[in-house]
């Protein structure tokens, strides 16, 4: 957890991170576009969409980014 700048208290950041190989691979690069999905339709606030980012993004992540998708799908899932 770090303390973002503006906040009072600490947040858990997620990130995708690998190396240079990595980031190259087409796994990597399906993931980063539906990662990017997915926080693009969080800020949008549709539901459907939102949902359907989660599973793409759940292809791909890796355990500890699976938990952080499955506690957004559940708060999506609150919201609607």
């Amino acid at each position: 957890a770090v303390t973002p700048r503006g906040k009072d208290r600490p947040e858990i950041v997620f990130a995708l991170l690998g190396d240079e190989t990595y980031a190259k691979e087409e796994t990597f690069l399906a993931w980063e576009q539906a990662h990017a999905a997915f926080l693009s339709a969080r800020s949008d606030g549709d539901a459907g969409v939102i949902d359907r980012a989660l599973n793409d993004c759940l292809r791909f992540a890796s355990a500890g980014m699976a938990d952080y998708y499955r506690a957004m799908t559940a708060q999506s899932k609150l919201r609607a």
